[in-house]
C-alpha cells in the first residue's frame, strides 16, 4: 500500500492499493489519467499522475482517503486477499466492520484495513526473520 502526502497543494493523505481488474478498464483508466495529468499545472502533480497512469498497465489502482468506508470486496483488493477471508477476519475480529443501515451489508473502514495490512506485513515480517535466523543456524528448509 503506497500512501501520498502532499501533491501539487493536495495535503491529505490517500491510500492507494494496486489490483487487477479487466484490462479493458485498466487501459480506459489509464487513458483519462493521462488526460487529467495534461491539465495540471504543478509538475509534481502531473509526475505523480503520470505514475499512477503508468501502473495501471495491467492493474488497476483504488483511491481512498483514510476516512472513507470500503466493502469486503474491495477491502479484500485492498489487502490481496478475496472477499470470503476478508469477511472470516471481520467475523473473527480481526478486522472491524459495521452494517449499512437496513441492510446486511458491512462496511470496513479504510484506515481499519491499512492497520490491518500493517499488521500483517510485521506478522510476515518477523516469519521470515525466524526462517532466516533457523536456517542460518543450519536447519534444513
Amino acid at each position: 500500500m503506497l500512501q501520498l502526502g502532499q501533491i501539487g497543494g493536495y495535503s491529505g493523505s490517500m491510500a492507494i492499493t494496486v489490483h487487477a481488474p479487466d484490462a479493458i478498464t485498466a487501459d480506459h483508466d489509464a487513458r483519462v489519467l493521462i488526460e487529467v495529468a495534461a491539465r495540471l499545472d504543478s509538475d509534481q502533480a502531473r509526475a505523480a499522475v503520470l505514475r499512477l497512469a503508468g501502473a495501471l498497465a495491467g492493474t488497476g489502482i483504488i483511491l481512498a482517503s483514510p476516512d472513507e468506508s470500503v466493502s469486503p470486496r474491495v477491502a479484500g483488493e485492498m489487502l490481496g486477499v478475496s472477499r470470503q477471508l476478508v469477511d472470516r477476519m471481520i467475523k473473527d475480529g480481526q478486522l472491524p466492520a459495521t452494517t449499512k443501515p437496513g441492510s446486511a451489508h458491512q462496511l470496513v473502514s479504510v484506515e481499519d484495513v491499512r492497520a490491518l495490512a500493517a499488521r500483517r506485513e510485521r506478522g510476515h515480517a518477523a516469519i521470515d526473520d525466524l526462517i532466516g535466523g533457523l536456517l542460518a543456524d543450519g536447519a534444513e528448509y
